[in-house]
């Protein structure tokens, strides 16, 4: 997760990249028989901007969230410790 706040807006991004597997092949080798996988990789990318306004609210909701776990879901694929979530609160809305 990046999140990069400029004077006229606030962009997120969020990067996955996922490796999976799409076959194994059996390789026998003389008296050996290997097992080959071949991968495959998925890259997802999103991407949310927002006015300052729109983010300083969105802010102060995520902020009023309970603090039962380390990490919490800011959107529906990102996640977001609350120790870096404290740390972009903290320039971006306490210092306004």
């Amino acid at each position: 997760m990046s999140c990069n706040i400029v004077p006229d807006e606030v962009e997120m991004y969020f990067v996955k990249k996922e490796r999976y597997t799409i076959s194994i092949e059996r390789v026998a080798i003389i008296d050996t028989v290997y097992y080959v996988k071949k991968y495959s990789s998925d890259i997802s990318r999103e991407v949310y901007k927002y006015d300052h306004k729109e983010f300083r609210e969105l802010m102060i909701e995520k902020n009023k969230l309970p603090r039962d776990t380390t990490i919490f879901k800011f959107t529906p694929n990102m996640y977001c410790s609350w120790k870096v979530f404290d740390k972009i609160y903290n320039t971006s809305i306490k210092h306004e």
